[in-house]
Order: structure tokens, then C-alpha cells, then sequence
């Protein structure tokens, strides 16, 4: 049977034969306006100041020129292998393919270092800052990294797992070789492992033959790996991803045609008495994860500045959005759940920001609805997954009213394909595994042959090679893609399906809920039933929980068929998430 294909309504785009430091540094590529180039783009956490690599004695934002500075000034000691000065633990000599772990909480330089390592023929591997020391340690020996980056909170720990990445461990416990100890580097200046002694300060000798030494780097970039992801572990230890730089520019431009096509209908959606729309975005997102660096690289691309704060926190998030009148943020769920809901919200001027973008976790409707309705903000949706570098579809506000529920249509240059229960495609509005296809499809997992037969229809090399995603999803006539769920959270009760996200819908617009997520249980019969784990709203939390419950089922059960009834609820204090937002479901424990 022949694939039934989804295409982009977008016209492709042509993808440059570069590597990603050259798209975004050198002039001729990237799109940032040359008068703009010495204008700040990333500006600092108006909270806990470093002294940072401008070396200028004060807290200040990097332009486009100071960036690249930077890039190239890490580059060229690490190709200089200046860093072995003075280091307690001797490194061979730099080489292309070498892997740098990234271990930190968002820095305004942290893209800056990413692009050096890679500018060196390396690989920037992009570790969560909030991992154990052995869960850290694992990402080290799976990437073979040779250097750590770190933060000064993170720095400790990172010391800890480079100790446990080169000791022998149980096999059975941990697989994997142990390497030889990496170096570790802190992006604080006034740290005693400072990057600012090392990394960003070359010898004069090398320093005059930079040119030369970056010419010599040959990267494929159809080939060679840029940046190894790790996937959010919700079913298990997170699997690293490899990343090459065709993939990274070509989601860079196609990211940059869907956020075109987001502002003009945003702009045409505005009312003449709306007030210019401002140029300032912030960045919450963690630099670890895909999603949060992309936005970063088409920041630079475009030359459009940005406040990197170092997480989420809410009350400096709203002062920075008030100050700065920010109109544009990049945002995961629980933001949006903050913005509906938490009274501090109330106590700042918020008029500016008119549109933010939800992604890397599911996004029920009802949230956006209630965002739109307290703040009169535009909510749009998208989705992605690291394995796809990570952008696949985009809402724009036209879709988000057309579509409700939809995450809009899919980014240029890319296609999808639904595959029914009996693994054959399927048309429109039919629901299926969702597959993908496009230039930004990962190189494959590292050094893991099992995943990479699961994820691949089939080698990878083959032009008919199409990534798996583990996601259902229905596609409309007109091609927007509506996700309905996980293959692995369906809950089958007695043969039907039921969709996790169809209830958890449903109970956000529960007044007493602040937060939802459903998964399947087993009752004493053996079947699977749907079961809700809740958050309450801060109103309810004075009722008692039976009462609740009660409350509940009735409102949520007399509006589905029988076989999707909620059978039972549990309370808690908050659900557990990945540093991006995703609902841990493999946390959630039911009962027995």
C-alpha cells in the first residue's frame, strides 16, 4: 500500500552546505542586520551578576560581534589544546569529534561556548543541570566527554560525577566503560576553575594564527554531529542523540519561517489601537533541553535580544516581562498554569506581552483558554521532539481559532505519515502513530543500536527512512496535526482506547484542579481503568478529598462513554516533571 504523505503548506526552503557556527557568525549567512551586529542581543539575569567573559568588570549583555568573539576564542584553545595548562589531570591532545558536557543552568554565553566547541570540530553535549551525580555520570561515559562546562551551583557536582565516570563500576549497575577523568571549567569568572584563564584566553601564538587553525577543522555537515540531546527519560534512562550541523541549520530556518508566519498573523490579528510590538523576548527555557537552545540559535540568527534568566521563577519573570515590556516568550505548560492561576500575577503590569508559545509538553486547551481569558495573551501552540532538533509544527493564531487543539501545521521541508493499529497509513482526521520525516531528523541515538531499530522504520541512510515518534496524532483535510496522545499511555479498558489527553482536557476545566494528569491503573479484576492524579486549585484545598473527588467524577463522568469514566483520583502536592515540562508518568504510582 503506497504512504499516504502530509506536506508542509510552506514552500521549501533551501538548506546552505554549512556547518551551524557559520550560519549564525559569519555575515553572509546569518540574517542579523549588520548595523545591528555590536547591538545587544542576550542580556543577563538582572539577578546573581558574574563578571563575565567581556572581560569589561561588570554585568553586561553580548552583542553579535562578542558572541562569535567568544565562539572563536574557545575554538581556538581548544584546537591550541591551551586548556592543558596548569590542568591536575593530562587530556590527549584535541581532535575533532571530541565531546564538551554542558552542565549548567542557563547563561547569557552558554550558546556562545556551544558554538566554539563546535566551531573546533567538537560536539556540545547537553547534560540537565538538575541530574545526579550518577545520572551525570552515565552521560559522560555514554558521550565519552573529555571536558565538563559547569555552573558554580552545578560545579560540585560535576566534579563528583567526573570521579564516577572514571572509576570502574558494576556492570550491572552501569554498562559502560569508564573513561578517562574530564576536565571541568566554570562559567563564573571569579571561580577558581574559571573558563576565563583557560578556554577564552588562547595563547598569543595561536591567537595570531586563527585563521589558519579554524580553516583546518573539516566538518561534514550532512555527517558530523554538532550536539548530542538526551531524551526526556519519562519511560525509562534518558537515551543521548545525536544532532549534525545540516540538522541544527535547517531547523534554525525552518523555526525562522514558522515564527515569520506567527507574527504576521499575530499582527494582523491586532487592533489598530495596539500598541508596536516590541523586539525584547525572554528566554526561561532550559539551555539544556533542544527546544530552549533553538530558540537561542534563531535569536542569533535573527539579531533579536532576549533577558536569559537562569530558570523560572515567577515573580522575576514577571518583573523582567513588566520592565523590559516584553511581548514574546517561548514557555512550557506550567508557566502557562502560573499565568492562569497564581494570584502574584495580579500585582504586575503585563499589557505588553500579547503572545507566548507553549511547548515540549502537551498544552490542554482549556489552559490556553484561561490564559486568553485573565490576560487577554495570545496562546499558540507547537510540537517537536529532540530526536527532530527539535521544531516539527508551529500553531500561528489563525490556527489556534481554526483548529483548537491542533498544534498547527507541519515546519517546511517536512512530512508525516499516520499508521493505523494494523500498521498501514491511514487518512485524514484517522488516528494513528504519527511518523515524520525532514532534513532536521536526528543521525540516530549514540552507541545504541536497540533504539535506533525501534526509532527508524529503517536504515537510516535509506531516503525512506521515517522517524518513529511514539505519538498519536489525526491529521485534518487542510493538514493541521492534532496530537491525541502517547502509543504507550493509551489505556485499553475491556479492547476500547481511551486518550489520557482527551480526560485530562476535561479536568482542567475544573475549577477545583490546578493541574491533571491521567494514566492506567489495574483494578482487582484485572482490567485497566483510567485513574487522575490532581492538584488542587488553592480554593479547593480546603475541601476534603473525598468531597472533591466526588465533585469530580460526577462532572467529568456524565460527559463520556462508560469505558472512559474516571475510576478513582489521587491527590498531591504537585505532579512529578521533566526540566521541560513533561509529566513524569512512570512516577505516578497507582494502587495496587
Amino acid at each position: 500500500m503506497p504512504h499516504v504523505i502530509t506536506t508542509s503548506p510552506h514552500k521549501d526552503i533551501d538548506v546552505p552546505d554549512c556547518t551551524l557556527p557559520q550560519l549564525l557568525l559569519i555575515p553572509s549567512f546569518s540574517k542579523a542586520a549588520s548595523d545591528r551586529l555590536s547591538q545587544p542581543i542576550f542580556h543577563p539575569s538582572p539577578i546573581a551578576p558574574r563578571v563575565l567573559a567581556t572581560r569589561n568588570g561588570k554585568d553586561a549583555p553580548l552583542s553579535h560581534l562578542q558572541i562569535r568573539s567568544i565562539a572563536e576564542r574557545v575554538a581556538v584553545s581548544l584546537l591550541s589544546s591551551a586548556y592543558h595548562h596548569g590542568a591536575a589531570v593530562v587530556q590527549p591532545k584535541w581532535q575533532k569529534g571530541y565531546v564538551v558536557a554542558f552542565f549548567s543552568t542557563n547563561q547569557h554565553d552558554y550558546c556562545a561556548a556551544v558554538l566554539g566547541v563546535q566551531m573546533a570540530g567538537g560536539i556540545a553535549a547537553l547534560c540537565n543541570p538538575s541530574c545526579t551525580p550518577r545520572e551525570l555520570a552515565h552521560q559522560l561515559r555514554m558521550t565519552k566527554a573529555c571536558i565538563i562546562i559547569a555552573a558554580d551551583e552545578t560545579f560540585d557536582s560535576a566534579s563528583e560525577a567526573a570521579k564516577l565516570a572514571s572509576s570502574k563500576m558494576d556492570p550491572s549497575e552501569e554498562p559502560l566503560e569508564e573513561i578517562v577523568q574530564p576536565q571541568i571549567f566554570a562559567f563564573d569568572e571569579s571561580h577558581h576553575a574559571s573558563w576565563a584563564d583557560t578556554l577564552l584566553t588562547p595563547p598569543k601564538s595561536a591567537w595570531a594564527r586563527k585563521e589558519k587553525l579554524l580553516g583546518q577543522v573539516d566538518i561534514n555537515p550532512y555527517k558530523d554531529p554538532a550536539t548530542y540531546c538526551f531524551s526526556s527519560g519519562t519511560s525509562g534512562l534518558p537515551k543521548a542523540l545525536a544532532l549534525t550541523h545540516r540538522n541544527l541549520v535547517a531547523n534554525v530556518l525552518q523555526f525562522r519561517v514558522l515564527m515569520d508566519d506567527q507574527f504576521e498573523q499575530h499582527m494582523s490579528s491586532s487592533s489598530p489601537s495596539s500598541p508596536p510590538a516590541s523586539q525584547f523576548h525572554i528566554d526561561i527555557l532550559p539551555t539544556s533541553h533542544a527546544y530552549g537552545l533553538l530558540a537561542q540559535l534563531v535569536a542569533l540568527y535573527t539579531g533579536t535580544p532576549r533577558v536569559v534568566l537562569a530558570r523560572f521563577k515567577l515573580d522575576l519573570f514577571l518583573q523582567v516581562a513588566q520592565d523590559k515590556k516584553v511581548t514574546f516568550v517561548f514557555v512550557v505548560p506550567p508557566v502557562l498554569l502560573a499565568l492562569a492561576k497564581s494570584p502574584e500575577v495580579d500585582k504586575y503590569n503585563l499589557t505588553s506581552l500579547r503572545r507566548v508559545a507553549s511547548g515540549a509538553a502537551s498544552l490542554p486547551h482549556e489552559l490556553a483558554r484561561q490564559v486568553k481569558q485573565r490576560l487577554n495573551i495570545d496562546v499558540t501552540d507547537g510540537y517537536g521532539m529532540s530526536e527532530m532538533s527539535p521544531i516539527v509544527c508551529l500553531q500561528n493564531v489563525k490556527d489556534a481559532a481554526e483548529a483548537p487543539g491542533s498544534v498547527g501545521f507541519l515546519a517546511p521541508n517536512t512530512k508525516a505519515r499516520i499508521l493505523g493499529p494494523d500498521g498501514q497509513d491511514v487518512g485524514p482526521d484517522q488516528e494513528g502513530e504519527l511518523l515524520l520525516q525532514g532534513p532536521q531528523m536526528m543521525a540516530g541515538y549514540v552507541h545504541n543500536d536497540e533504539g535506533n531499530r525501534a526509532a527508524f522504520t529503517s536504515n537510516r541512510d535509506d531516503p525512506d527512512c521515517w522517524l518513529r515518534t511514539g505519538d498519536m496524532a489525526k491529521v485534518s483535510e487542510q493538514g493541521h496535526i492534532t496530537l491525541t496522545g502517547r502509543t504507550k499511555d493509551i489505556i485499553k479498558v475491556n479492547g476500547f482506547q481511551v486518550s489520557p489527553r482527551e480526560l485530562e482536557d476535561l479536568l482542567f476545566k475544573q475549577p477545583s484542579v490546578a493541574d491533571a494528569a491521567v494514566v492506567g491503573a489495574t483494578d482487582d479484576q484485572g482490567t485497566e481503568i483510567p485513574w487522575a492524579f490532581l492538584v488542587a486549585s488553592k480554593d479547593a484545598a480546603e475541601v476534603p478529598e473525598k468531597e472533591r473527588s466526588e465533585a469530580i467524577t460526577k462532572a467529568i463522568n456524565g460527559h463520556v462513554a462508560g469505558y472512559k469514566r474516571i475510576k478513582g483520583i489521587t491527590w498531591v502536592d504537585a505532579l512529578p516533571k521533566s526540566n521541560s515540562g513533561k509529566v513524569l508518568k512512570r512516577l505516578l504510582k497507582t494502587p495496587a
